[in-house]
């Protein structure tokens, strides 16, 4: 028999705001992990304009969420993550809580 230790995960959503994107237009968001000064791309999915994203089964640590068009080029938003203990909300553009 072997022990293996459970490890916790966690899940990144949010919407791709329709204030940034003109309606019918498609996106890739991407998530990457931080690994060192790099970031290595590890999930991506195709939404549209004012859509939802998800992504699940992330273990604890850095990532970067980024928003770039459908047929490539330059990320338009780009966003960071600190999965610690809780599922995170990650809007574009990103949410400023004011006191």
């Amino acid at each position: 028999d072997m022990w293996i230790p459970a490890v916790p995960r966690y899940q990144v959503s949010g919407t791709v705001e329709a204030t940034i994107c003109q309606a019918g237009d498609a996106y890739n968001v991407t998530i990457g992990e931080h690994r060192g000064a790099s970031v290595a791309m590890i999930r991506s999915m195709l939404i549209g304009c004012g859509a939802e994203f998800t992504f699940g089964d992330l273990a604890p640590g850095r990532y970067q969420i980024s928003l770039l068009p459908k047929d490539g080029g330059d990320a338009v938003a780009r966003q960071e993550a600190v999965v610690t203990d809780r599922d995170l909300q990650k809007d574009f553009p990103e949410v400023h809580a004011t006191p």
